[in-house]
Order: structure tokens, then sequence, then C-alpha cells
């Protein structure tokens, strides 16, 4: 059996910033509401979808270290629906071997994301059933959404620079 190698992109730990569950005792039994599951990512300091700030290797860090804050949110169609909820967490990742900037960036700005949601879901998981709601945060294609938004990130930015 071949022996499983550690990846050059580590995930250390992460810790939950904010939760907020809040029911909405107005909501009408009577509409049908659909949900989606909001998010926004972007490299640089935006509040409060995916902030990343990072730590450049240097002589008291050999490794880059960089903290990625997710936050996500419960959209609903009609607006008011049967809760409001929110979540906002930051994760500790490095770089364990040396690695050019763009490759790193596209493991903090995809990857990084990914594997907080993955930690994501189960504590929305586990608030939703102590609340009485049988709610579940889909499986998403994070890395999908991401390219989506970085190319209305481009076109915008082209606009404005035109």
């Amino acid at each position: 059996m071949p022996e499983a190698k550690t990846s050059f992109f580590q995930f250390l730990e992460f810790r939950l910033e904010e939760l907020i569950f809040k029911r909405n005792e107005d909501m009408d039994p009577n509409i049908e509401y659909q949900y989606s599951v909001g998010f926004e990512t972007k490299a640089t300091d935006i509040e409060p979808q995916i902030d990343i700030t990072e730590t450049p290797p240097g002589a008291d860090n050999p490794e880059r270290v960089t903290l990625v804050t997710l936050a996500l949110r419960i959209d609903w169609t009609p607006e008011e629906g049967p809760f409001q909820f929110r979540l906002k967490m930051t994760g500790v990742f490095r770089e364990k071997d040396p690695m050019d900037d763009k490759t790193y960036r596209q493991y903090i700005e995809i990857h990084a994301p990914s594997v907080l949601f993955t930690h994501a879901r189960p504590i929305v998981r586990s608030v939703m059933s102590d609340a009485g709601e049988s709610f579940r945060l889909p499986l998403m294609n994070l890395s999908e959404s991401i390219r989506e938004q970085r190319q209305r990130e481009a076109t915008v930015n082209e606009l404005e620079s035109d």
C-alpha cells in the first residue's frame, strides 16, 4: 500500500467568530420559502465575506501563514424566511513547503474557503437541529462560485479603468 503524504498546504485550525440564529416569529406558514447560501470572496480585506491576512516568510517565520475568514448567510425568497442565519469563521493555513505565489494564491483563494465550508456544515446542522429545524447546508462547488466572482470583479475593474 502506498504511503500517504501530507500536503504542502496545511490547515492548522479554525475559530468561530460569529454565529447568529434568529427565528422569524412573523413568518407566513402558507408561503413556500426558497433559500440560497450567500457568500463572496476577495483576496483583499473585504468585511465580512472572505478576508485574507497573510504573514510572509521571514527570519522569524520561515513559512507563509495566512488567516482566511469565511462568512456565510442564508438568504430567503421571499425576503423574510423562517429564520435568519449568519456564521463567520477564521482558519489558519500554512505553507509547509515553499511554492510560487500564483499557486499559493489559488490555494488560499479557492481551497481554503472550501476547507472552512466543510467545517461550517456540521456547525449549521447542529444549530439547526437544536433549534428544531431540519435545515442542512448542501454540498457546494465553491471553486466554481469563486471563479465566477473573480470574473465579475475583473469585468468591473476593466470597466472602471476605462
